[in-house]
């Protein structure tokens, strides 16, 4: 796996920016120090389904902070690659519904 994630993974980072998809992930800022829940929140509003309990339905959630990714440094916002490659994983491998996670940075 290390040897088709690793790679794969560190140059859609390095593109990240420069890749034509839609908007996707939440990210968060300093100036949203103490309102983390608000900003997931409003992610979770614009993107997430509703339950039949009325709870947005999200079954994973990956953090990462941009930095020290792959060997190749601080990335920033293109480091939201990360947490999509790993929730891309997630739903190869164990069968996790993409439309039910939130990749975060």
């Amino acid at each position: 796996l290390p040897v088709v994630y690793t790679p794969t993974v560190g140059e859609a980072c390095q593109k990240f920016g420069k890749l034509p998809l839609y908007p996707r992930g939440c990210y968060v800022n300093l100036t949203q120090r103490g309102n983390v829940l608000a900003v997931l929140q409003d992610y979770a509003k614009a993107h997430l389904q509703k339950g039949p309990d009325g709870m947005y339905l999200c079954d994973c959630i990956v953090f990462s902070d941009g930095g020290r990714i792959l060997g190749l440094g601080d990335l920033g916002a293109w480091g939201m690659g990360i947490p999509i490659g790993k929730l891309d994983l997630y739903t190869v491998c164990a069968g996790v519904d993409p439309r039910r996670t939130m990749p975060v940075l």
